[in-house]
């Protein structure tokens, strides 16, 4: 009788860390994008009822933890009162939410926990196609993808992330959103990617990904931005001189049947047909653009220039499939007033 109550003891002890009763210890697989459920059950009487893991409280009876913001898109809590049911659900799951995840509740003044261990296995990936695509400053291109019939959850990413889900885009900056287009054709089985107004900072590896058999599948594309203009191609290159304070003028000069006219300085694009693409809300104050079609004209008027408005600008165009370029370097000086006591 003696043998058989230490027993016993051991046993409940082994079940307990600091007071807390593991109920449960499992182990759950899924693999990356899946969508899975945590599940766990709970007596009448129970109280203080959440999901945890080792950065803190996850869910509060119904509620989500705000601290967890990115996760309040992808998680949620599925309870069922009648049937006791206080589960976990969570979207597109990635390897950061593999770990330790366990529910927790108090019952008759003891704190008890059902835990689960969820381990995120990736698919194999297979590369069914590595190319590289070449385009210039400027251009339209197309990135190709074709899937087959019976894929799932096709899209469209490069390294900073998923670019196209479905029909939907995930870009975050306006300016992008209005340059990436995703064209379907469910009868051809086309999911391409189409990025308008080409610029260097979107070189670089996109894939197409999708599901099928099991498996992902992956169409890689390099994207290459040739930024190399043959001479001849830049139409004329000129300084212009102003003063800091003043009003001054680049001109540029388009002749029927140009696209695609913009105002250009270093990295970025200062104006794009009519619309300033300036961040700057001082510097939208104090840059315009003077178009007149009849004419042929497409000037840039900076007012109240100063020193940093010097440098290298280029009026930029597409002309006979060619970019065409009117470049001007802005020097800005001082004024000097000498004084003479009379």
């Amino acid at each position: 009788m003696r043998c058989l109550l230490l027993i016993v003891i051991h046993s409940v002890l082994a079940a307990e860390t600091f007071g807390e009763i593991i109920l449960s210890n499992k182990a759950q697989h899924t693999h990356t994008g899946e969508t899975v459920v945590l599940s766990c059950k709970y007596p009448q009487g129970a109280t203080k009822v959440r999901w945890r893991n080792w950065q803190g409280i996850i869910a509060k009876n119904s509620d989500l933890d705000s601290k967890h913001t990115f996760n309040r898109r992808r998680f949620n809590v599925i309870a069922d009162q009648i049937k006791g049911e206080y589960n976990l659900k969570m979207s597109g799951v990635n390897q950061s939410d593999s770990g330790l995840y366990w529910c927790e509740m108090q019952i008759g003044g003891e704190i008890t926990q059902q835990r689960v261990t969820l381990y995120i296995d990736q698919y194999g990936e297979i590369v069914l196609s590595n190319r590289a695509q070449h385009t210039h400053i400027g251009e339209t291109v197309v990135l190709p993808c074709k899937y087959p019939h019976g894929a799932k959850k096709i899209r469209w990413r490069r390294w900073q992330g998923i670019i196209a889900r479905g029909s939907d885009l995930k870009l975050k900056n306006a300016d992008d959103r209005k340059r990436f287009k995703v064209a379907v054709d469910q009868m051809k089985g086309d999911y391409n990617l189409e990025i308008a107004d080409v610029d260097r900072s979107d070189s670089g590896l996109y894939w197409c990904e999708m599901r099928f058999g099991g498996k992902i599948m992956q169409q890689k594309v390099t994207l290459y931005i040739d930024t190399n203009i043959d001479d001849k191609f830049v139409l004329s290159n000129k300084a212009h001189y102003g003063y800091v304070g003043e009003t001054v003028v680049l001109s540029c000069m388009f002749p029927r049947g140009a696209t695609k006219i913009r105002w250009r300085r270093l990295q970025e694009i200062i104006a794009r047909g009519l619309d300033l693409n300036v961040e700057n809300p001082d510097t939208r104050k104090r840059f315009n653009i003077v178009a007149d079609q009849m004419e042929g004209e497409y000037n840039l008027e900076i007012s109240g220039v100063i020193q940093s408005d010097s440098g290298l600008y280029w009026c930029e165009m597409r002309l006979g499939g060619h970019i065409m370029q009117q470049k001007v370097t802005l020097h800005i000086g001082k004024f000097f007033f000498k004084y003479v006591v009379i």
